[in-house]
């Protein structure tokens, strides 16, 4: 099972190595079995929404690396990334003998694209759209029930890869604090983007639903040393609509709204490191 699996991934890597935009220069220290320290996942683990796999400077894997002594080590996270996706951010850094026995920590936080949640969440503001935002979060979370499978699935590939390495699993931080009335959290297009108590709630709660969802695909792994990072309660009282939050409103950047910011990405950093 564990050479078809790695068989797999290496086939995957053909022609990987302009998605991530560097060569096997890149990973100059893996003659020892691959670096220590591997993050995997979609725009919350890069850091930004910018498209393609660019990398902020305070991105939690960045954070872990230098603060918490993770290093040497990639992120090979990407916006946009889905649970297939991470598939082939395997296969690349397998490609390049970047991960494998001397691995210790690989950091994972994808998911939410699976159910197309940017879409989801395009109901979800303005006085009249409650009724319209229940309904596209209730067909995201329907198309979610396959989360715990995939999410089981990725953490074999990984452990595959990575035989002695700690697994760490995360999910989303609710977006809104608590909400009375309506919310402006910025402008898009010159538009502002207000949202009402209800659709917060309606909103939160779909993010509860998908926590559920990677905890249970983490249990399902039957791996025991890989485990599930909450990250929702180290940002309560840091949602949007709050006086600090950890959120990015809508804003000149409109690539980084609605995800971590510095402090955010710090606190991922300082609650995965809580479990290493």
């Amino acid at each position: 099972m564990k050479r078809r699996m790695i068989a797999a991934l290496a086939a995957l890597a053909l022609g990987l190595t302009t998605l991530f935009g560097a060569s096997g220069a890149a990973f100059a220290d893996t003659s020892s079995g691959g670096l220590r320290y591997i993050a995997l996942g979609d725009s919350e683990a890069a850091g930004t929404g910018a498209a393609g796999c660019v990398h902020a400077p305070g991105a939690y894997p960045a954070v872990l690396a230098a603060s918490f002594g993770q290093s040497p080590s990639f992120s090979a996270a990407c916006a946009g990334a889905t649970t297939a996706d991470v598939y082939t951010q395997l296969a690349y850094l397998s490609a390049h003998g970047a991960i494998g026995g001397a691995t210790k920590l690989v950091t994972l936080t994808v998911g939410i694209n699976d159910l197309g949640w940017q879409n989801a969440l395009r109901p979800c503001s303005g006085p009249n759209a409650t009724l319209a935002c229940l309904q596209s979060l209730a067909t995201a979370l329907t198309s979610g029930r396959s989360l715990p499978g995939k999410i089981s699935g990725l953490v074999t590939a990984i452990r595959a890869l990575a035989p002695e390495a700690k697994i760490r699993v995360t999910d989303y931080p609710l977006l809104f604090g608590v909400v009375s009335g309506t919310c402006d959290i910025g402008s898009f297009g010159g538009t502002p983007v207000d949202v009402t108590a209800t659709q917060a709630t309606l909103v939160d709660g779909a993010l509860v639903a998908v926590a559920a969802f990677i905890r249970q695909g983490v249990a399902g792994a039957r791996d025991a040393n890989t485990r599930f990072v909450d990250v929702i309660g180290g940002f309560a009282g840091h949602g949007l609509c709050t006086s600090t939050p950890w959120i990015f409103g809508f804003g000149p950047a409109v690539w980084d709204a609605l995800h971590a910011n510095a402090l955010g990405e710090a606190e991922y950093a300082k609650l995965i490191a809580y479990t290493i």
